[in-house]
């Protein structure tokens, strides 16, 4: 199986079309595997600054360099780095230096391109960009891109022996935003997981062939706004039927509705009413309200942590969550709203601080967080205990004392137990021979580079 990653780029007005390209991916993977490709892609959005001091623009075009083509899209204004990034990747390509093997240039034929984008169009070669209108001309486009890219030399191997967890999404045409957000979500996952030796192969719910997708698929999800045409109670029913039997597919089902505002929840059909109703105080089963993109990929999250969750492997510290935690929704929302920093304000991220008196249930909160969103974590969840210490160095020496969830010490992990003596102070080892706090915190840092992002929390800090 070969690789073709492609980098998606555009300015934050056509997310709507990025996400839309996710969908696409999505829906033709069959046809592209029967090929024997891999389809795959990578967007700024996916590349995590927030523990690097590289310059947030090199990371950009680093990431395009190790990617087989470039899509990049335009409308009215130019994104932050485009020109000079996109430039610099093209003339990359020419020279054969890099795995870039073709790029594409559109511009929105409907849109009024400000006087740098203008700017930017005119400097290109003829045939070097063209125009697209409408979704359908996307997708066209799009596929014409995997075709040339397919027919060029030296593809990489697709990475092999990934445990695939099959998951279908039924969703009414009314919520194609929301279907397209989600389908960008599982390819940013899928990223994430294949480092752990996973991943989610999402189809799209075909009433036409419901009997083949629902066999073939492990997890079931159904998005729903203001009807229930696509997945109404005839296949909740089926459903149901076939999660009493568990030698049959789907393992579990988890339903997603939308926050409605009190005058559409008003004109709601009766019967969609009473459907919506019977999930929220009669179904079993997980039922969700979410009222952004945000909010779904959590719920999302949490239900593959449900179903899935033992089957991730994902190295940890933290202290087991306890069992009789309920409640404090509100809490963990805002919790997880903190590592959604605004990347224009907070280029490099927040670090959350939760105060309170003692006694308050401040740590067990982090352990929640962690326990359910730790695949976004894939380099690791590290607790450092700040109790009786007088320093964060310290803090960090004592780090290398914890055991994770799977018996590994710290030590081993960060490859800083075997033949080192850890000092006392804030000495650097390069100079001291011995380790210091700076020594495992540069450790996690160079593990968040390699294995992913990673969770650091510290406890007790006074």
């Amino acid at each position: 199986m070969k690789e073709i990653r492609i980098f998606i780029a555009s300015s934050q007005e056509l997310l709507p079309e990025r996400n839309y390209l996710s969908y696409l991916t999505l829906v033709h993977e069959e046809e592209f595997e029967k090929r024997g490709l891999a389809v795959r892609l990578s967007k700024w959005e996916y590349v995590d600054p927030r523990m690097t001091g590289e310059r947030t623009e090199d990371r950009y075009l680093d990431e395009m360099l190790q990617c087989d083509a470039v899509m990049i899209l335009f409308k009215n204004i130019l994104g932050k780095y485009t020109e000079e990034e996109m430039t610099k990747a093209i003339a990359a390509e020419r020279a054969g230096t890099t795995r870039l093997k073709a790029h594409e240039i559109l511009f929105a034929a409907d849109g009024e391109p400000d006087s740098d984008a203008a700017g930017y169009r005119s400097s290109l070669p003829d045939g070097d960009y063209d125009t697209w209108l409408g979704p359908e001309e996307l997708r066209d486009r799009f596929l014409a891109l995997v075709d040339r890219v397919a027919q060029c030399e030296n593809l990489v191997e697709a990475p092999g022996n990934l445990r695939k967890i099959t998951a279908f999404l039924a969703a009414d045409d009314e919520l194609a935003a929301e279907r397209d957000a989600f389908a960008d979500t599982v390819l940013n996952i899928n990223d994430l997981l294949a480092r752990r030796g996973l991943r989610i192969a999402l189809r799209f719910y075909d009433p036409d062939r419901a009997a083949g997708v629902l066999d073939s698929s492990e997890m079931g999800l159904a998005l729903y706004g203001t009807n229930c045409r696509v997945f109404g109670r005839e296949e909740i029913k089926q459903i149901r039927e076939r999660l009493d039997d568990r030698s049959r597919n789907p393992k579990c089902f988890y339903v997603f509705f939308r926050d409605l505002d009190p005058n559409t929840e008003k004109a709601l059909d009766e019967t969609f009413r009473t459907f919506r109703n019977d999930f929220v105080t009669k179904l079993e089963h997980f039922p969700c309200q979410f009222g952004d993109a945000n909010a779904l990929r959590v719920s999302f999250l949490l239900s593959l942590e449900r179903y899935a969750g033992e089957g991730i492997e994902i190295y940890s510290t933290v202290d087991a969550s306890s069992p009789a935690f309920v409640g404090r929704e509100e809490e963990l929302k805002r919790l997880r709203a903190l590592f959604e920093p605004d990347r224009e304000k907070y280029p490099c991220g927040r670090i959350p601080v939760i105060t309170g008196a003692g006694g308050t249930g401040k740590s067990e909160l982090v352990r929640q967080y962690a326990s359910q969103l730790r695949v976004e974590f894939p380099g690791g969840v590290f607790q450092a205990d700040m109790e009786h210490v007088e320093t964060v160095d310290e803090a960090f020496l004592r780090l290398l004392d914890r055991t994770s969830n799977n018996g590994v010490k710290v030590a081993d992990c960060l490859g800083l137990g075997e033949g080192n003596v850890r000092g006392n102070g804030p000495e650097n080892s390069k100079t001291s021979g011995r380790l210091s706090g700076a020594d495992v915190r540069d450790a996690i840092l160079r593990r968040a580079g390699t294995s992913g992002p990673v969770l650091l929390f510290l406890d007790n800090v006074e």
